[in-house]
C-alpha cells in the first residue's frame, strides 16, 4: 500500500522502505520523542503558521497511519482519507488568504 519514500539530502540519494512489523507501544513512546527531539532542532514556532512545525507532524501522522494500516488496512485507508481532506482544506485556506491579503 505505501510505496518506498525517495529523497536527497547533501547529495545523497536515500530510499525508505515501508517495514510491514506492527507498531509497539514502545514505538509509539519513540516516536512522541523523536518528533519532540526535531521541533527542537530544527525551531519550530510553537504558535501560527510554522512549515517546519507542519512537516514534522505530517510525518509523524504518516508514520501513525502506516501502524494502523499494518493491524487493519480499513482504519488506514480512512486515516489517508481524513489526512487527504485535512490536507485540501489547509490548501483552499492558504489560497484564500493569499488572495484576502494581496488587495
Amino acid at each position: 500500500m505505501f510505496l518506498p519514500k525517495e529523497w536527497e539530502d547533501h547529495n545523497k540519494k536515500y530510499i525508505q522502505y515501508v517495514h510491514p512489523k506492527k507498531g509497539t507501544r514502545n514505538d509509539a513512546k519513540d516516536l512522541f520523542q523523536a518528533l519532540d527531539k526535531k521541533i527542537k532542532e530544527r525551531q519550530a514556532r510553537e504558535k501560527g503558521i510554522c512549515p517546519v512545525r507542519e512537516e514534522l507532524y505530517a510525518q509523524c501522522f504518516d508514520e501513525i497511519i502506516r501502524n494502523v494500516t499494518i493491524e487493519c488496512p480499513e482504519r488506514g485507508l480512512l486515516l489517508l482519507r481524513v489526512r487527504d481532506e485535512i490536507r485540501m482544506t489547509i490548501a483552499s485556506y492558504q489560497t484564500l488568504y493569499e488572495r484576502y491579503n494581496s488587495f
